[in-house]
C-alpha cells in the first residue's frame, strides 16, 4: 500500500527479516539530521567486546587494524574492583598498535570500584589494531576488566 504525505508516528516497526526500503530521493534522518553514509561506509563499522581477567597479560588485541583511520568509542566497565591486597592490583592500558596508553592508561582503574564505567574517544590510526595491554595481579591483588569498542 503507497502512502502519500507526512505522517508521525511515535514508533515504527521492522519484523524480523523486514526491510526498510527508502526509494529515490527519500532520506532517513534520525533526531532531525540527515543520515548520509553509504550502505559500504555503514558496513565498515566495526565493534568488539572482550572480558579481561585478573590474570591477563600482555597484549591482547579486541579489534583489528584496518586499512583506514576510524574514530572509536571505547566503553570499559570494572567487572572486580581493582586493589591491591597483599600484592599488587592488575594494571590495564586501552591504546592502538606501538602507543599502549593512547586512550587510558594504567592510573584509570587504580582502585576502580566494581561497576564503575569509563568512556574513552579518539582517533584509531590506519593499520594499527585496538590492544589492551595488561600486567596481571600478583598475591591477591585483583581488578577485571571488559572493554567494548565502536570503530566508525
Amino acid at each position: 500500500m503507497l502512502f502519500k504525505g507526512i505522517w508521525k508516528f511515535r514508533q515504527v516497526r521492522i519484523l524480523a527479516n523486514g526491510v526498510l526500503d527508502i526509494v529515490s530521493g527519500g532520506k532517513l534522518k534520525l533526531a532531525g539530521v540527515e543520515v548520509s553514509k553509504t550502505a559500504a561506509a555503514l558496513n565498515a563499522i566495526k565493534g568488539a567486546t572482550a572480558s579481561y581477567s585478573k590474570t591477563t597479560s600482555g597484549v591482547q588485541t579486541p579489534l583489528a587494524a584496518d586499512v583506514s583511520a576510524r574514530t572509536v568509542i571505547i566503553a570499559a566497565e570494572v567487572t572486580e574492583a581493582f586493589a591491591n591486597g597483599t600484592g599488587a592490583q592488575t594494571t590495564f592500558q586501552i591504546g592502538e598498535t606501538d602507543t599502549a596508553a593512547k586512550f587510558a592508561d594504567t592510573a584509570a582503574w587504580t582502585g576502580a570500584a566494581l561497576g564503575t564505567t569509563k568512556a574513552f574517544s579518539g582517533t584509531l590510526t590506519a593499520n594499527k589494531a585496538l590492544i589492551v595491554t595488561a600486567v596481571a595481579a600478583t598475591g591477591n591483588g585483583t581488578g577485571e576488566l571488559k572493554v567494548t569498542v565502536l570503530a566508525i
